[in-house]
């Protein structure tokens, strides 16, 4: 899931920026909110990902200390971190989705955040608007 969340993070936004990782780090205030949504999202379909690994656990101690331990280790807070961290050890780097979109390819946006968007909405009835927000404006980026 933290690769996931890393991913549907970074390639879309450095896509639809243009920017390299890092620079992730130094656009205007708006692109925090929209990455905190973005993992909004995800973090709640990772916790109900998990749910029924924790009740398949009879001991009810360890099923209280899983449910802590998926609750933190899937929180926006502890994702966010970790995307962070990410774009700044990758700070150089350029995403395969600003890659493909500057060469013209199809990304895989729909096998990222489409994915999120599906699992969401079908298996969860979540509604995620921000991921599949992120698939539109990748695909209206030129091919």
């Amino acid at each position: 899931w933290k690769k996931l969340a890393a991913n549907c993070v970074i390639n879309p936004l450095t896509a639809i920026h243009g920017v390299k990782n890092g620079q992730l780090l130094r656009l205007d205030d708006n692109i925090d909110g929209t990455i905190t949504n973005i993992l909004e999202e995800l973090s709640s379909i990772a916790i109900l990902g998990m749910e029924p690994f924790i009740q398949a656990e009879e001991d009810l101690e360890v099923q209280a200390r899983l449910q802590r331990s998926i609750r933190e280790h899937f929180s926006v807070k502890f994702l966010k971190d970790f995307v962070t961290t990410v774009m700044t050890d990758t700070s150089d780097n350029i995403s395969s989705m600003l890659q493909d979109v500057n060469a013209n390819r199809t990304t895989e946006v729909r096998f990222l955040n489409g994915y999120v968007a599906n699992l969401g909405e079908e298996k969860y009835s979540i509604d995620c608007k921000n991921n599949k927000g992120m698939c539109n404006k990748v695909e209206d980026l030129k091919y």
